[in-house]
Parts: C-alpha cells; structure tokens; sequence
C-alpha cells in the first residue's frame, strides 16, 4: 500500500527503509509461534484421545513435540502446492475462521452441557 509507505517516510524519515525487513521478521516470529503452538495442540489432543497416541510423543532433548511438527510441516508444503497465492489465503483464513467459531460453539455448549464445572474465569453470556 503506497500510502502507508509514503506515511512511513514521513514519520521515520531514512529509516523507514528497514521498516519492511522488521515486519518481515516479525511475521516469520509470528508464524513459527504458531507453528509450534499448533504443534501442542496436536500434542494435548493426542493426550486427551482426540487424536492418535503418536501424537502425544515429546521429543526428549528439546521437548518438543516432533510428530505434531512434522504434521504441521507436511500440512505447509500441501499448502504450498497450491499456484495461486490469493487463494491459498482465502483457504487458509477460511478454514481459520471456521475452527475458531467451532471453539466459540464449543465453548457455549459445554456452558450449557456442563454448568457446574470448573472455570478458570466465569463470564455471563449477557455481559
């Protein structure tokens, strides 16, 4: 977007010309966050028994979860197969919205199912 390119300029003068390499890299942060924070819902699923118990396998010297890695892994290069970049963002932020609005339904029927469970934090639906 040039305008904010030329509001860039404005505001850090030279050195907004390292404004793109830090957004870069905090994009790669972000994205290797959530490549391993996926990982360990693999892991925590498998321990649960929603997944297959391979899952639930730690590395022993860096423990981390391997199998949920490489799932993860395997995952992005079928992703990457794909030619078109635009749809491989429509893809991804649909199957994202999808499975965050299976948490939020989740979360309201185990509210309802499971009323005198324990919570961490209580939040009335009305408010």
């Amino acid at each position: 977007n040039r305008f904010l390119l030329d509001r860039g300029e404005q505001v850090f003068g030279p050195a907004s010309i390292v404004l793109p390499i830090l957004i870069s890299l905090s994009a790669l942060g972000s994205a290797n966050a959530g490549l391993f924070a996926s990982a360990r819902y693999c892991m925590v699923g498998a321990q649960y028994g929603y997944l297959p118990e391979l899952f639930a396998c730690i590395q022993k010297r860096r423990l981390t979860p391997l199998p949920g890695v490489v799932l993860q892994g395997l995952v992005a290069i079928i992703f990457c197969i794909a030619t078109d970049i635009y749809a491989l963002i429509d893809f991804f932020s649909f199957s994202a919205w999808i499975f965050i609005g299976l948490t939020f339904f989740a979360t309201l029927c185990c509210k309802f199912t499971k009323p005198n469970a324990f919570r961490v934090i209580k939040v009335s639906i009305l408010s």
